[in-house]
């Protein structure tokens, strides 16, 4: 069966197209033989699994009963839903919103987040701060020829998405910085900017011993979280730059390891594990370790005990 594996390739349709071709014994050897899944079989294979589940309907090879995965869809649109947690606009609300607008997918029936599976547990808190009873789902993405695990949760409640849309977050709108959240408190955009930095934002570490706060997003949503970031930290106001040309894509950078880590004491202070993603989080305390032991060019501490010391090295959307 390894031969199999050589014949996986990029071929011409018959439209003029790309696609993937798997050899038909390959396929009928994983699914039927070994009983994999399609999702299985694509993370084995490194493609989508569309892919796989299109080759076997042209293949006509006979899929499994599909009861259980309709069962479980079925099961997700009826989840249990506490919508307590909107009454109110508090700190975990803005952190949950800043990670919609940041990483999620609003329309008119359904709110959708899909995370590389090293972020499951932001997930699961939001899961456990709407009290939701439905079920995450595992798939497989491929980008640049590489595979990725995504885990995705996906919330079907229309009571959900009118409490959303009061808030000023709609599907036309939702890369932009809400009014209601804007007019609130320190604390309240504290949390939002917190949540979109969680999603859309990168902690730098360069081997230059040069360290760097980023976020990216639209010019309307960063210039917003600029000018909050003056307003409650007096910081200077830097020039935004475009990450891709045409396109409404931008980053807002701060250097600097005092400033930086000025931006993220701020940004963590009063926040429980319940509202937050640990990785981050454990970067966040990564840098304020490294910071009291005192400055060491091209070396941080690697965490844990002892003082024990790794190189730096860049560290993109970390």
């Amino acid at each position: 069966m390894k031969d199999f594996y050589k014949e996986i390739k990029l071929v011409k349709s018959t439209h003029g197209c790309k696609k993937w071709h798997i050899p038909k014994e390959l396929l009928v050897a994983l699914y039927i033989n070994e009983n994999k899944s399609q999702y299985e079989i694509a993370k084995e294979l490194c493609v989508a699994q569309y892919v796989v589940s299109a080759r076997m309907r042209e293949y006509k090879i006979k899929t499994r009963p599909k009861y259980n995965k309709m069962v479980e869809i079925l099961k997700n649109k009826q989840a249990k839903l506490d919508l307590k947690l909107f009454d109110n606009l508090d700190d975990k609300v803005a952190w949950f919103l800043g990670w919609l607008v940041s990483d999620g997918h609003i329309s008119t029936n359904c709110v959708v987040f899909r995370l590389s599976k090293k972020d499951f547990e932001v997930l699961q808190k939001f899961r456990n701060l709407l009290n939701y009873t439905g079920k995450l789902y595992e798939s497989v993405s491929i980008l640049n020829g590489k595979s990725y695990d995504i885990v995705s949760l996906k919330i079907n409640n229309l009571d959900l998405i009118r409490k959303i849309r009061d808030i000023g977050i709609t599907p036309k709108n939702k890369k932009i910085y809400p009014n209601l959240i804007w007019g609130s408190n320190e604390n309240i955009n504290k949390h939002f900017i917190r949540g979109i930095f969680e999603g859309d934002g990168s902690l730098i570490f360069q081997t230059n011993g040069q360290i760097m706060f980023e976020i990216v997003g639209t010019k309307e949503l960063m210039s917003s979280i600029q000018e909050k970031l003056i307003s409650y930290l007096e910081l200077n106001k830097t020039k935004l730059t475009q990450n891709k040309k045409l396109k409404n894509h931008f980053l807002l950078r701060y250097g600097g390891k005092f400033q930086t880590l000025r931006i993220l004491e701020w940004l963590y202070n009063g926040s429980e594990d319940s509202y937050r993603l640990d990785r981050k989080f454990q970067r966040y305390l990564q840098l304020k370790e490294y910071m009291e032991v005192g400055y060491l060019k091209g070396v941080i501490l690697a965490g844990g005990s002892g003082t024990r010391l790794r190189p730096l090295t860049q560290v993109t959307n970390s």
